[in-house]
């Protein structure tokens, strides 16, 4: 049996048992516990279940899309001033990226219904903008995850490829005015990596309180980004750092 249509039977085994040992879906599909527990921490990571010790339990009973509607709620004056800045770069007949995060929807929320392309990996940025009429909608599939509400892997970085876009607004789980951008998880961060490439200006759309902070996966540097959108809290430092970058600060 294939790697992805053995863990779509396990989702399914999963969510009709709400939690099932590793070694139970070792016997059940024939395969070793090593590569029930690789699939577990794939299907994880997808956001298709949760792990537990010794096994795994279902998503259906916790609201998926909380993560994302969390970060929806969280820091909203700064996200909506940037959002505002954003709108300034924006010109008719453009195609844009927005990624999945919530300073990219709030972006989204504010966009005109004029003639725009709008190339996104976003479930909710597709659903904000689905009713504008003049707004053409690319969104680029792949591996659906629906913790974060967003469309990862492979197939999500080949549709990005195939995309010119005039300016990706990205945002990130930290920023190092040393090293640049950086994401925790590793999917995330190559689907923004190749949006960055695939565009003639990348902008940086995260608020203040993720400056300082680094995490596993570097996703761009600041040769990729020369935008940054100020909340209007960042420090002498950040913006003499960005000066001496030739980044320009919004």
């Amino acid at each position: 049996m294939r790697n992805h249509i053995r863990r779509q039977h396990i989702v399914n085994e999963v969510n009709q048992a709400h939690s099932v040992s590793v070694k139970q879906l070792a016997t059940q599909f024939q395969v070793s516990v090593e590569t029930v527990r690789r699939d577990l921490a794939w299907l994880e990571k997808m956001g298709r279940l949760v792990r537990i010790h010794g096994g795994t339990r279902t998503l259906l009973q916790d609201d998926v899309g909380e993560l994302f509607k969390k970060r929806r709620n969280e820091r909203t004056e700064a996200k909506t001033i940037m959002a505002h800045k954003a709108l300034g770069m924006i010109e008719r007949h453009m195609t844009i990226g927005l990624d999945a995060s919530s300073s990219d929807w709030f972006l989204a929320r504010l966009l005109p219904d004029i003639p725009l392309t709008v190339v996104t990996n976003s479930m909710e940025v597709v659903k904000e903008l689905s009713s504008r009429n003049h707004i053409h909608i690319v969104c680029t599939g792949g591996d659906y995850c629906c913790r974060y509400a967003d469309f990862i892997g492979d197939m999500a970085q080949r549709n990005l490829r195939s995309q010119h876009i005039h300016i990706s607004f990205v945002s990130c789980f930290g920023v190092n005015l040393l090293t640049g951008l950086w994401e925790n998880s590793e999917l995330n961060a190559l689907t923004k990596r190749t949006m960055i490439k695939m565009s003639q200006k990348a902008v940086l759309l995260a608020d203040s309180s993720k400056y300082g902070r680094r995490s596993l996966y570097n996703m761009a540097d600041w040769s990729n980004v020369k935008y940054v959108i100020n909340d209007g809290q960042l420090d002498a430092e950040a913006l003499a750092r960005f000066s001496q970058l030739g980044v320009t600060v919004i």
